[in-house]
């Protein structure tokens, strides 16, 4: 049976989020909600003073859609680190929560048009 591309990203996503759990010694919730709450933080610096399009953001499918994917290949890096089990747990997580810092993360990418317009959508219909 052969995987369609949107299943075999999902099945590339779910076996770094086990990989990112075993390695940090997470629960898979501990691991999803912090994916969301550095995906609200990042929204919070992203759009500083524009609650109106922070909360546009929050509701938008392709805002978390894209969120996903940036998140997944920042996993993929960190899963693909020499030496990452070589050190201390402690140094792991605090290396994994910082790379995944929102107030780190808005200075290094940006939601496309694609999501600024259906945000735009959901403010102004």
């Amino acid at each position: 049976m052969s995987l369609t591309h949107t299943e075999h990203q999902q099945a590339i996503a779910e076996w770094h989020k086990l990989e990112i759990c075993r390695i940090l010694i997470w629960k898979e919730e501990e691991y999803t909600q912090f994916q969301h709450d550095m995906g609200l933080s990042y929204l919070e610096w992203y759009c500083k003073g524009t609650d109106q399009y922070r909360m546009a953001l929050e509701c938008s499918r392709l805002f978390w859609a894209w969120w996903r994917s940036c998140w997944l290949n920042r996993d993929m890096a960190f899963v693909d680190s020499c030496g990452i089990e070589n050190v201390s747990l402690k140094f792991r997580r605090e290396l994994y929560e910082e790379l995944n810092r929102g107030s780190y993360l808005v200075n290094d990418i940006r939601p496309g048009k694609v999501i600024i317009d259906d945000c735009k959508q959901l403010i102004y219909n």
